[in-house]
């Protein structure tokens, strides 16, 4: 059981999860795409309407270690969409892309492996290895592409300057300097994937893993009485009704 500051915590902090759990799907929101569809004569033929669902739902978990049961939350998001040709149906292709993002939003949850450790122990189970490895140092792929992109768009410029003007100084040192930040921005991907393939989750410190636990975890008992908790407060009438009378 946790103790009663900690358990407070949890009941706000996972309040809008837990509700989003009931209601099964937490948030629909609709967006039109930010070009119209145009025909070859560039005359506006219709638009693509877009559909995307977040939800939250309890992942349930036996550690393999302490064989301690525990629950986390797992939250996903997809997006569907449908065109509304001629402008004529939107409502139709809502629903449609609504449904599209639904059944996505199903296939993801069917798959969706969170690397949270247990918060008795601290173990990561052996399923949860792999995406705790993909999430390792992740900011190395994040730092990797965003800095490749650019680099790739600016770098041809000045190599054609300076292969055309080979005597031009800035040019060339310019083009040295962009060659140099791409080439150590494309070493960060294979770094990262090496680095990732070899890391051991469970190899961290005892401590440090089970704060992530019971960070992100609840023990079953704990999670079942939030779940009562929040079906009462979700009963339970609203403040601010009809004054009494006297």
């Amino acid at each position: 059981m946790v103790n009663d500051a900690r358990h407070a915590f949890l009941s706000i902090h996972f309040r809008a999860e837990i509700a989003a759990f009931h209601r099964q799907f937490g948030r629909v929101r609709y967006r039109k795409a930010l070009t119209q569809l145009t025909s070859a004569m560039l005359i506006p033929v219709g638009e693509r309407r877009f559909c995307t669902l977040q939800a939250s739902r309890p992942q349930e978990v036996r550690c393999e270690k302490c064989r301690l049961d525990y629950v986390y939350i797992s939250t996903r998001s997809a997006t569907g969409s449908e065109v509304n040709p001629l402008f004529l149906s939107g409502g139709q292709a809502d629903r449609v892309a609504a449904a599209q993002a639904r059944a996505r939003l199903e296939e993801a949850f069917e798959h969706a492996i969170d690397p949270v450790p247990c918060p008795g122990c601290g173990w990561f189970q052996s399923n949860l290895i792999a995406p705790a490895r993909r999430m390792h140092l992740a900011i190395l792929r994040k730092a990797g592409i965003w800095i490749s992109i650019p680099g790739l768009i600016l770098i041809f410029p000045f190599y054609m300057g300076h292969r055309v003007f080979p005597e031009s100084t800035g040019t060339t040192v310019i083009y040295r300097i962009l060659q140099a930040i791409l080439t150590v921005a494309l070493l960060l991907l294979p770094l990262r994937r090496f680095l990732g393939s070899r890391f051991e989750p469970n190899q961290l410190p005892a401590e440090e893993r089970m704060r992530l636990g019971k960070t992100y975890a609840f023990t079953r008992e704990a999670f079942r009485q939030l779940m009562t908790e929040a079906r009462m407060a979700d009963s339970a009438p609203r403040s601010g009704g009809q004054p009494k009378t006297q």
